[in-house]
């Protein structure tokens, strides 16, 4: 079975991680890239959202870097609300730096001038390990001057709608607002349709226009650090011709090995099953 996220060991420190064949390469290649050339390159991959509404990863970046005046922002989405969901939290307990080194490349893609990284509070141990992680990519320089803000979020299941976590994140209720983050961000100026206004929060940075702000995945964030590393190529290489990848799929329930798995696309429901086994029968 292919494995392209999860590694076979949990990675709990910056040095474990650097030492990989990946670790910290990506942001190394994406800079050598230049912004526009790896935008380019999540583009042909063909990656595509890995939150649940599978819109072409590298035009959603290149839409945001595109758009001009006020600034831009970059939201990490780890709220995982849906039912017997569990694969975000998966990949932070057994990887965060891989995430943050996700974010480093899609913030410098786009031009972001700050990021966040959203979790429900409840997440504590998620919390903490990716907390962790960005404190030390920031006090080994590679990323001093990126600016991430760790969000603890409510257990309400709109937290985890791209427009009701902007909401969060400036200070107020899980409401979605009308117009989609690229259209009217964060900290936003100008007029916003939604289902309640809100006055600008003490301390919240003032913002201009619309600022346009960009919101992907962990899963997405994760994929793309090993995108700009080994390349489109190499991704188009796993899965089937219209959807190259893997995605991460959550097993429970009446099976022999429930867990996360990173299978290729193009896997049937019926080899999962059988892969995962039923209570009692041995692994294949």
């Amino acid at each position: 079975m292919t494995t392209f996220l999860l590694p076979t060991e949990p990675i709990t420190s910056l040095d474990a991680y650097l030492v990989t064949d990946t670790g910290g390469q990506g942001i190394r290649r994406a800079q050598d890239l230049g912004a526009a050339a790896t935008i380019d390159e999540v583009l042909r991959s063909g990656l595509r959202g890995r939150g649940g509404g599978g819109f072409p990863t590298g035009q959603k970046w290149a839409g945001v870097a595109a758009q001009t005046g006020g600034r831009r922002y970059l939201v990490c989405n780890g709220a995982e609300g849906e039912p017997g969901t569990f694969k975000d939290r998966a990949l932070l307990r057994a990887n965060p730096y891989q995430l943050v080194e996700g974010l480093v490349i899609a913030a410098f893609a786009v031009g972001a001038d700050e990021a966040f990284i959203c979790l429900k509070a409840s997440f504590e141990r998620e919390i903490a390990g990716v907390t962790r992680a960005v404190q030390e990519f920031q006090a080994a320089g590679i990323c001093t001057d990126c600016k991430v803000t760790i969000v603890a979020g409510p257990e309400e299941y709109l937290f985890g709608e791209e427009k009701a976590m902007l909401e969060v994140i400036e200070g107020n209720e899980p409401l979605p607002r009308w117009l989609p983050p690229h259209l009217h961000g964060l900290f936003a100026t100008a007029p916003q349709l939604g289902w309640q206004s809100h006055d600008r929060q003490p301390g919240q940075m003032a913002g201009s226009g619309s600022n346009p702000t960009m919101v992907n995945n962990v899963e997405t964030l994760c994929a793309a650090a090993l995108i700009a590393l080994a390349g489109a190529g190499r991704y188009r290489g796993l899965g089937t011709a219209r959807s190259p990848g893997t995605k991460l799929l959550a097993v429970s329930g009446d099976c022999a090995l429930p867990g996360v798995y990173d299978f290729p696309f193009g896997v049937t429901v019926q080899q999962v099953a059988v892969w995962s086994g039923s209570p009692g029968d041995p692994a294949p």
